[in-house]
């Protein structure tokens, strides 16, 4: 298991957020390892596969960009904290991902669904 240093953990996670927020999220498959685990308020998602059908479908949502608050870098995790701004309002989220052999393996999303919720219920989702 290679460890990664926190400048090196910063580039590859990095590389991952902003490429999926400009809204390339195929490419940030890349960054993703294949067994990716993820767990969030509203779900848990095995497999990169899974987790970027996911992601496609949350980048749908964002209407104006997203903005990042905080950035906190390990040798091999990282704690991202943005605003996404959607269709629902703006939503903080804090992100937290870790690193195996230079690949994000896990990611556990912390955010408040209020505003979501009540998107989809008026839209009959």
């Amino acid at each position: 298991m290679m460890i990664e240093t926190q400048a090196e953990t910063r580039q590859i996670v990095r590389a991952y957020f902003d490429t999926w927020t400009r809204g390339d999220v195929p490419a940030a498959g890349q960054y993703l390892a294949d067994d990716l685990a993820f767990t969030g308020t509203l779900r848990t998602l095995n497999g990169v596969a899974e987790y970027l059908a996911a992601l496609n479908d949350f980048r749908k949502l964002i209407s104006a960009g997203i903005d990042l608050i905080s950035e906190l870098y390990g040798d091999d995790e990282a704690t991202l904290i943005y605003s996404a701004h959607t269709v629902a309002g703006a939503m903080r989220i804090a992100e937290h991902i870790r690193l195996t052999d230079g690949k994000i393996s896990s990611i556990i999303v912390i955010l408040d669904p209020t505003a979501l919720r009540a998107f989809k219920a008026a839209a009959g989702q």
